[in-house]
């Protein structure tokens, strides 16, 4: 599975919003979409904060 994919499914499976993902990332909600969609690549920086949604 792409990361793109996974990342929605998680945001998704934890009722968040694509603002308030954006927000605790620290980075506007169209560059977070751009990251979701898979049109750019979500640096390492930013999948290593998404851990958060594992828990």
């Amino acid at each position: 599975m792409y990361l793109y994919r996974r990342i929605r499914d998680l945001r998704e499976d934890n009722d968040l919003s694509q603002q308030k993902v954006a927000e605790y990332l620290d980075i506007t909600r169209q560059q977070y979409q751009l990251y979701e969609c898979g049109s750019v690549k979500c640096p390492c920086t930013c999948s290593s904060d998404l851990q958060i949604f594992t828990r």
